[in-house]
């Protein structure tokens, strides 16, 4: 039944790449950040899944093929330079792996879905209306995806439950995920979402109803983020604003500090929320909770990956390779299931 899901939801995105191709990828843009994980068609044996993400990806690829000539050569992307030393440095990760064969599909995976992907997309928008709109179905996608996680959080209806055959991973039945198949990653996704909105706040200053848009997404992508009871995602998102203070321009630097301001509100109309981020921080800090233990675990981790590196001249400059460390002995190091 979910490989028919999976083929009812293909069908409309042929069907708009076969009409126009521009309109197909932005289509495709909205289905690739929103549809879940779980949407998927099982293969026999060891070849990977066909999930919606890939399928919809090698249609665009497709497509791109056979209807869309681009003028820019794939030399002329930007970061082009940067993206084929990191290539040559994985190639070389993979050569020196400990474990082969999971290295080589690690990184055909990676790179055909990722940086193919990225080349496909930036050979595509060719003008700043197209990559405008481009940023704006983001936003769309990402502001449904926090839709959700609202519904979830307070009708506890969770969409994708809709998908047939999904069951919960053990232990993480009562975590508010939306369509992400983590919690930490619905935070670190309405993290990412911050950026985007106040680029779409600046794009379009002067336009008053569009800003009320902007400025209300702005609100939900806060409360989903601080749904998904991560304490990762709030630094990344400090982070991020920390840079574009630093390299953006006045008007990016006003915007952050009208952000802040937003935060600081919310913070004193809802001591609620400050006293449990407050809480939240001690419990990182107590060795004995189990906050405490995942913060001391992932440094844990850290320490054990910089000896297991330094063992010899060719792993500090290679590591072990791509997707080894479910097969490398971690001995020693508690985990924690449920996290």
């Amino acid at each position: 039944m979910r490989s028919v899901v999976v083929i009812a939801l293909l069908i409309p995105v042929i069907l708009v790449y076969l009409k126009d191709y521009k309109k197909g990828l932005f289509f495709s843009f909205f289905m690739l950040i929103f549809l879940p994980e779980y949407l998927v068609i099982e293969t026999p044996a060891a070849l990977p899944n066909l999930t919606i993400h890939r399928l919809i990806f090698f249609t665009t690829l497709f497509f791109w093929f056979i209807k869309f000539r681009s003028n820019q050569k794939f030399s002329d992307v930007q970061f082009y330079k940067v993206f084929m030393i990191f290539v040559i440095v994985n190639v070389l990760s993979v050569i020196f792996s400990a474990d082969f064969f999971p290295s080589l599909k690690q990184f055909i995976s990676f790179t055909i879905e990722v940086l193919v992907f990225y080349f496909l997309i930036s050979t595509s928008l060719e003008d700043e209306s197209e990559l405008i709109k481009s940023l704006n179905i983001a936003w769309f996608a990402l502001a449904a995806i926090a839709f959700f996680a609202v519904v979830e959080r307070y009708f506890d209806f969770q969409i994708s439950s809709l998908v047939p055959g999904y069951v919960r991973r053990l232990g993480t039945e009562t975590q508010l995920k939306s369509t992400l198949p983590h919690r930490i990653l619905l935070g670190t996704t309405m993290a990412m979402a911050f950026p985007i909105a106040l680029v779409m706040t600046i794009y379009y200053r002067g336009r008053w109803f569009k800003q009320l848009i902007y400025w209300g997404s702005v609100i939900i992508f806060a409360g989903s983020c601080y749904f998904s009871t991560s304490r990762g995602p709030w630094l990344g998102l400090v982070l991020a604003f920390v840079i574009l203070s630093i390299i953006g321009s006045n008007i990016v630097r006003k915007r952050i500090i009208m952000l802040v301001a937003l935060v600081i509100i919310g913070l004193l109309t809802r001591p609620g929320v400050w006293t449990t981020l407050n809480a939240r921080v001690s419990v990182t800090m107590d060795d004995t909770s189990f906050k405490g233990g995942t913060y001391q675990y992932r440094w844990e981790l850290w320490k054990r990956a910089y000896e297991s590196i330094t063992m010899a001249p060719h792993r500090f400059l290679f590591g072990y390779g791509p997707g080894t460390s479910e097969t490398m002995n971690w001995e020693g190091v508690e985990g924690f299931s449920q996290e």
